[in-house]
């Protein structure tokens, strides 16, 4: 699962959702967009798709499938440029909201070719608890 933050922030606000997302049996990869965080760089929004398809790809070149991306925020326009050109699993979008994770309106998208149905059912049961 790679978790993508929102504008302005960084993966450090995904810790409590990365351990559900681990306690639930699968992988995390959080991602620190281009500017933001411990990435270096000048923040652009334009080519976020490009941070989070590196990510993907990161995954795929160590043999971790399936690959679910789930972003906040205006991030999520990126993850879905993604999906759009890669089969990911999954994609999840979580509203922009303060707080925790957990206190955050969670919708979440199949993409045709999911290749993990049960993988999905799972990843789709956590992220519905969030809600």
């Amino acid at each position: 699962v790679v978790l993508v933050p929102d504008a302005g922030d960084d993966a450090r606000g995904w810790q409590s959702a990365a351990d559900g997302i681990v306690a639930g049996g699968f992988r995390v990869l959080r991602l620190d967009l281009r500017g933001h965080g411990a990435s270096g760089g000048a923040a652009d929004l334009a080519v976020a798709d490009r941070d989070v398809e590196g990510a993907y790809r990161y995954l795929l070149g160590r043999n971790i499938r399936p690959v679910f991306l789930v972003a906040k925020g205006v991030a999520g326009a990126a993850a879905l440029r993604v999906a759009a050109r890669v089969p990911t699993a999954g994609v999840a979008l979580v509203g922009a909201a303060e707080g925790d994770a957990s206190t955050l309106g969670v919708l979440v998208l199949r993409l045709a070719g999911v290749s993990d149905p049960e993988a999905l059912a799972r990843l789709t049961s956590w992220l519905a608890s969030l809600h």
